[in-house]
């Protein structure tokens, strides 16, 4: 035969189909025939495949004419190698005297043309993938494995190879990128018109770093350390979109950590594997105060710590802070979120803060502010059960530990507070003073106080509220309790007690001033529900309706006052239908001031002395008026009307009182006659009063009334305008029907 072709081998595409694959190129044996399958073009991932096992062959290799036959269809994605590998052997014997073994040596020659073939093949692949020198150099040695292991391959000022670590002796540009000046050589092109290109020195700079670079393999699952070194170069940090394990506390140095959102950007603080091994530090995150001014905070970045599935307050693992400050001047928050911890933000002595939303879900203190002497500016701050509230949570018994009343925020001292809004569900806020120093006042211009426990309990603070709304599904809770400080509340979208047999005053008033100008909407009051219960302090409250009221039998009045002051002006009840009980019950005189609330049937209650303050109660009020004599021995008398109706208007009384009787047959009443207005209310002298009818009575004299410091009125008698005393028995005769006076007047009380 003669080798007429040079090539040497061929690839085919598989396709899940073909089996058959020509064979286009001569060879001596079967044995010399290499098939495999490989990765297209990189020919990488190569698998040798066995004759006889894997393929057949088919035709006359030796002649150029044959074909493989694989057993199967290999699919799509690999690459049919078929080569000729000539074995390095001779194996002709030539013997002496024989004749010239023609056929058998031109075996021999073809053989050897192949294996020609298959060497220059070789050295053409050789020399595409192969360092090369120039033409008349010769190639140097490199170093041994021992020598290079770890380095990178550099050449010295003779431009022969050595393994270099990038300092000595690497004259190269590795050198010169590791040198300090190295990242001013790389220069970026920003994806924006008109901008020149920047080094890449100056583009980092510019921004925060990426605290996922710092990570080394001895790390493991704990991001903590990387975190730290994120931290450690004083730069902004870049938090980006996952959720990153820490085991460990780290120490901010005063920087921005910007996250991409409260739920993309998410430190999981310990897991059930691998516990948080900080437990005592004050804070997962803690901020010296050395870092004053320097706009530090979190924006975008979510804690969520790990808890067991448990409703055991004592079950639920105690966690530090997850953002601890102390003496951080003015630091500068956008959005956090915390989720299941035991507390939420520590910032005391913090000269101020600037916040974003602010969402915190803990067990124990979620959040405390003390000592700031500088504005404070929170766009929302809010607590709420994330971690165990949400649908589809891994821990929903945790919401019955968040709700159980244990749990409040403090907040003390604070020069200057703007919250946009504070909403709490079921859970407290406690505004106190913790020292001397002073205590919060600012404004709060949304208040949502919503669920049991959902309250705020100040024993400090000046608080301005600009519209706010309450909500209690309990008998026992409720909303506001203010010991100390000023709370002046604007207008109540909604207040929602219990309804049925809701018990506890809603508003609970013991100290301090509570001013609630605006009005709004309160309703789903209990029967034994005071809205209001003040024993201290001084309240001014004006304007509201007062809802669902209607036929109730109530047996506490909706204002319950008894100590401190009270105003009450303008509040309008919702008609008492078939309903009893008080609008409001004033216990005890002081200069309260009562006046143009529109009661629609509702009954109210005053202390026996109303002379301090200003009462306007905008109805007559019925008493039943009666008649005695000073001993009224066995007068009886049958009364057919016995009616008084007054008014009060400040401290004034205006009153009519009518009463006609049939006297009895009596015979030892003795003393003055006086009449019984029976007005609760006593005036402040001895006042004249009008007597305007008198009938079947026997008189010779003029006559005159005046009412007594004990509220009765005698009839004085008169002789040539001389008193000659008062009405008698001999003036009521006895066996006397039809007997009547009407009499009316004005007194201070």
């Amino acid at each position: 035969m003669t080798v007429s072709t040079q090539t040497i081998e061929a690839t085919s595409v598989c396709n899940g189909v073909t089996t058959t694959f020509s064979v286009p190129f001569q060879v001596s044996t079967n044995a010399d025939l290499q098939v495999s399958l490989v990765d297209p073009i990189t020919y990488a991932n190569e698998q040798v495949l066995s004759e006889g096992v894997d393929y057949v062959v088919s035709g006359n290799l030796q002649a150029g004419v044959a074909s493989i036959i694989t057993l199967i269809a290999y699919p799509a994605g690999r690459n049919l190698w078929r080569r000729r590998k000539t074995a390095r052997t001779q194996e002709q014997v030539y013997t002496p005297n024989d004749g010239f073994p023609a056929k058998s040596h031109e075996f021999v020659a073809d053989k050897a043309i192949m294996i020609a073939q298959e060497q220059d093949r070789l050295h053409v692949d050789l020399a595409s993938r192969a360092l090369q020198v120039p033409t008349g150099e010769v190639a140097p040695i490199i170093p041994n494995s021992a020598a290079r292991t770890g380095k990178f391959l550099a050449f010295d000022a003779s431009g022969n190879p050595v393994a270099s670590l990038g300092t000595g002796a690497d004259a190269g540009l590795r050198n010169d990128l590791a040198g300090s000046g190295g990242g001013g050589l790389v220069a970026v092109a920003l994806p924006f018109p008109n901008i020149v290109k920047q080094s890449l020195v100056s583009v980092l700079a510019s921004g925060p770093v990426d605290f996922t670079f710092f990570y080394r393999a001895e790390d493991g699952v704990d991001w903590t350390p990387a975190y730290q070194r994120a931290l450690n170069t004083g730069r902004n940090v870049f938090v980006p979109e996952g959720r990153f394990l820490r085991l460990k506390s780290a120490t901010t140095q005063g920087q921005q950590i910007i996250g991409c959102g409260v739920t993309r950007s998410v430190f999981v603080i310990g897991s059930a594997a691998t516990p948080f091994q900080d437990m005592a530090a004050q804070g997962v995150d803690i901020t010296p105060s050395t870092f004053d001014d320097t706009a530090y905070g979190h924006d975008g970045i979510g804690f969520e710590f790990y808890q067991p599935n448990t409703n055991v307050r004592a079950n639920v693992l105690r966690y530090p802070y997850a953002i601890y400050m102390a003496g951080v001047d003015r630091p500068k928050f956008g959005d956090v979120r915390i989720s299941n911890g035991w507390n939420g933000i520590y910032a005391d002595g913090c000269g101020g803060l600037e916040a974003g939303v602010i969402e915190l879900g803990c067990f124990n203190t979620p959040f405390l502010m003390d000592h700031a002497y500088d504005t404070t500016t929170i766009r929302t701050l809010k607590f709420w059960p994330y971690g165990s509230g949400n649908v589809g949570s891994t821990t929903p018994l945790l919401w019955q530990v968040y709700q159980d009343g244990v749990a409040y925020s403090q907040i003390g001292r604070i020069d200057g507070t703007s919250i946009g809004l504070l909403a709490t569900f079921q859970q407290r806020i406690k505004f106190y003073q913790s020292d001397a120093g002073g205590h919060e006042f600012g404004t709060i211009g949304e208040l949502h106080l919503d669920g049991t426990f959902g309250r705020i309990e100040q024993d400090s603070a000046y608080l301005s509220v600009g519209s706010w709304y309450a909500s209690t599904g309990s008998n026992t809770d409720f909303k506001i309790l203010l010991t100390g400080g000023r709370l002046a509340l604007g207008p109540c979208a909604m207040f929602l007690g219990p309804g049925g047999n809701g018990t506890a005053p809603l508003i609970q008033i013991s100290g301090g001033y509570l001013s609630a100008q605006s009005g709004g909407f309160f309703e789903a009051l209990g029967v034994a529900q005071p809205l209001l219960a003040q024993s201290g302090g001084d309240v001014v409250w004006i304007g509201g309706q007062i809802l669902g009221l209607t036929n109730q039998t109530r047996t506490r009045a909706v204002f319950e006052q008894t100590g401190g002051r009270i105003t009450l002006r303008s509040a309008r009840f919702s008609d008492a239908g078939t309903g009893t009980g008080f609008a409001f019950s004033i216990a005890t005189d002081d200069n309260h001031d009562i006046q143009e609330n529109a009661l629609l049937g509702w009954g109210f209650a005053l202390p026996p002395t109303i002379a301090q303050g200003q009462y306007d109660i905008d109805r007559t009020i019925p008493a039943v008026a009666t008649v005695a004599f000073t001993n009224n021995g066995d007068f009886a008398p049958v009364y057919t009307a016995q009616s008084t109706g007054f008014r009060i208007s400040g401290n004034t009384i205006s009153f009519t009182t009518t009463v006609v009787f049939n006297t009895n047959a009596f015979t030892t009443a003795s003393g003055p006659f006086l009449i019984k207005p029976n007005i609760p209310y006593l005036p402040k002298a001895t006042t004249a009063v009008t007597i305007q009818q008198m009938s079947n009575v026997t008189f010779g004299s003029p006559f005159s009334g005046e009412i007594q410091g004990d509220g009765t009125i005698p009839i004085r008698l008169f002789t040539s305008n001389a008193p000659v005393g008062n009405m008698g028995n001999t003036n009521i005769l006895p066996s006397k029907n039809g007997v009547m006076f009407v009499i009316s007047g004005t007194y201070i009380v």
